[in-house]
């Protein structure tokens, strides 16, 4: 029994490794949501359909699976669990195995639908579709798979920003990097909503960016970095291609930015906080005093 359920976590692990790290079209297979989101009370019951598309130009048979999902504390990747027997009544595929067509699809439906005494939490399925090799090839079949983040009831939130902080803070030129830290330390998975906005000293607004433009999520648990850029991306250059940097991007002064974020949409809360930079172009500035003191030494040698 051990070395069978071995063999399966070792499969569920290549399939796994399989799908985030090769291309979808190296599978020659299309699977769509690759993510989405389920709340329900319980008692409840939903449904979510998803879409598999063979991209090739043969017929091929496929498996489906459900999978209880982590997370990596370190590189945050999903990580798919064996599926456990209490959860076989409460969560259903409508197909385990199926051939399909070349550049055809097939709908497969998920239900869900969980007793009315189930604890308030959150829960990360992972709904894999592989393809069946010929009993003569011995190889790993290429495998699709989708998360589904499910929100039973109301579950705590509580996100905690743990940093919020430019990438330097004295700097000559844009662009700058702004970073936000959150923890989900709550019981629901969070999909933060917010707005980096950058100030002057005068508190004009000059910017203001969308920290998750992708949607990303936090499980719990997790914590997850949220990166804006102010001013185009950089690229080290000699001395007079920062200089034109400068010139080009010309910013002098204190700046605030301040970091505004909702856990998830439709949240009544939200959590904010700020960090400053200075930008010094001092290139700009050696320039100017140079050109400065070569015509405050002309005016005195033209008065002799």
């Amino acid at each position: 029994m051990l070395a069978i359920t071995s063999l399966r976590s070792f499969a569920l692990a290549l399939v796994g490794l399989w799908f985030f790290l090769l291309p979808s079209s190296a599978s020659a297979l299309s699977f769509t949501p690759t993510a989405t989101d389920l709340t329900l009370m319980p008692g409840e019951t939903l449904t979510k359909n998803f879409t598999l598309t063979n991209d090739s130009t043969v017929t091929k048979n496929y498996l489906t699976a459900l999978n209880l999902v982590h997370f990596d504390a370190t590189t945050n990747e999903p990580i798919f669990d064996a599926w456990p027997a209490s959860l076989n009544s409460s969560v259903i595929i409508d197909t385990n195995d199926f051939t399909l067509d070349a550049n055809a699809q097939k709908n497969i439906t998920v239900t869900v639908s969980l007793p009315a005494n189930t604890t308030a939490s959150s829960l990360v399925l992972g709904l894999i579709i592989t393809e069946v090799a010929p009993a003569t090839v011995v190889q790993v079949t290429p495998g699709v798979s989708s998360l589904i983040f499910v929100t039973i009831g109301q579950p705590s939130v509580l996100p905690v920003l743990t940093g919020f902080s430019a990438s330097s803070f004295i700097r000559s030129s844009l662009p700058i990097d702004f970073t936000g830290n959150i923890i989900n330390n709550g019981d629901r998975t969070l999909q933060p909503l917010g707005t980096v906005t950058v100030y002057n000293a005068f508190s004009k607004r000059l910017a203001t960016f969308d920290i998750n433009p992708t949607v990303r999520r936090i499980p719990t648990n997790q914590n997850r970095d949220f990166t804006v850029t102010w001013g185009s991306a950089r690229t080290t250059g000699n001395f007079f291609q920062e200089l034109w940097r400068e010139v080009t991007n010309f910013k002098v002064g204190f700046f605030t930015a301040e970091l505004l974020v909702a856990p998830f949409p439709g949240a009544d809360a939200t959590i904010s906080q700020t960090t400053h930079v200075i930008v010094l172009p001092w290139r700009v500035l050696l320039v100017v005093l140079g050109f400065g003191a070569i015509i405050i030494v002309s005016v005195r040698r033209h008065k002799r």
